[in-house]
């Protein structure tokens, strides 16, 4: 191929890639995800565009997903969803142990169900995102990322007696966290999603 290294390596710089919309149907829930790759010349693959289409879809049908992955969910959620499930009714008379083992494995799942990397694919519910995306670097040759997403539903956070509510939206109405390794793209790509 004319290039050193393992194409499977996450930590291989991803500067290029795209930004990419869906409008579902109707006209009530927009998302906006920004997929990078290594080079510009992937990005204009018609295969890229159509990965960055089909994740945005998934986005724009999993409303519960939040996060790009579990590792991107912030220390304070995953302790407070411990906390929630350790006050459990159902873990009352439970050894100390078991009881831990028990809302692990509740938490894991949890933690699964708000990362988008972790969820079913919409188009072939036998594969995860996170595979989708792995198969798309196998055909592309490059590095591939799901960097953010930004997900909007019509009349999210407003408060319907009148006004705006100060409370932020339950999910999606906020710019996702980026991974502390995930490149920045510059320029107006960047202030687009920042609006």
């Amino acid at each position: 191929m004319g290039k050193s290294g393992n194409i499977n390596n996450p930590n291989r710089i991803a500067p290029e890639g795209l930004i990419g919309s869906y409008i579902h149907t109707g006209g009530r829930i927009g998302v906006l995800v920004e997929v990078n790759c290594e080079t510009d010349f992937v990005a204009r693959r018609e295969e890229f565009q159509r990965l960055v289409r089909n994740v945005a879809m998934q986005i724009a049908a999993c409303p519960n997903v939040e996060y790009v992955t579990v590792e991107d969910i912030p220390p304070e959620i995953v302790q407070k969803e411990k906390d929630i499930e350790m006050g459990r009714d159902d873990l009352v008379d439970k050894p100390d142990n078991i009881k831990e083992k028990i809302v692990q494995g509740r938490i894991d799942k949890r933690l699964k169900e708000l990362s988008l990397m972790d969820q079913p694919y919409i188009r072939d519910q036998s594969i995860l995102v996170e595979e989708l995306v792995k198969q798309a670097v196998a055909q592309l040759g490059e590095n591939i990322q799901v960097r953010r997403f930004t997900r909007y539903v019509l009349g999210e956070g407003i408060d319907r007696r009148g006004g705006d509510s100060d409370e932020e939206p339950p999910s999606g109405g906020v710019t996702q966290p980026t991974r502390p390794s995930a490149p920045v793209l510059s320029g107006e790509a960047d202030q687009v999603l920042d609006e």
